[in-house]
């Protein structure tokens, strides 16, 4: 329940900022970025897997517009073979969120994504780092992403808006 109320605080403060909340490398206005993105993404590592609902919101360009920062809010399910927090479970308390910045670069359609993190998972705080490849249009679309990390292989699709 504590999970689910941070959750909702979280993706109340980042729509309620609205389309400006963050923007001070971005000098140029008459580029218009997609705002928020929604998806979902999966990984397994084979002992394991994890599954989230995501919700990106932009916050900045560099000048030369090649490297895009977005704020990055994660619910979901991360299941290790023997997981839990004992009592005889095997799958118990494993809901997950997390927080972290995401940088894509390049321009176009096609980026380089890198994630950083933290998820809080069974009352421990744990890391979390992406690297990958991110199909999307920085003006809203769709989002695809194949990526490899600490929670492994996986892939993720979506739609910014």
């Amino acid at each position: 329940m504590k999970n689910i109320i941070l959750l909702v605080f979280f993706v109340f403060h980042i729509s309620l900022f609205g389309r400006n909340l963050i923007n001070p490398l971005n000098k140029s206005k008459d580029k218009n970025f997609s705002n928020i993105g929604l998806y979902i993404d999966g990984g397994t590592f084979g002992i394991g897997y994890s599954t989230f609902f995501n919700i990106e919101k932009y916050l900045s360009s560099s000048k030369s517009e090649k490297i895009h920062l977005f704020f990055r809010g994660s619910y979901g399910d991360v299941r290790f073979l023997g997981s839990g927090s004992g009592g005889g479970s095997f799958f118990k308390n494993t809901q997950t969120i997390g927080a972290s910045i995401t940088m894509i670069t390049g321009r176009g359609n096609h980026h380089f994504d890198s994630s950083t993190g933290l998820f809080y998972r069974d009352e421990s705080i744990l890391p979390l780092l992406d690297l990958g490849y991110r199909y999307q249009k920085l003006n809203g679309g769709i989002i695809l992403k194949g990526k490899i990390g600490i929670l492994g292989l996986g892939f993720g699709m979506g739609f910014s808006f």
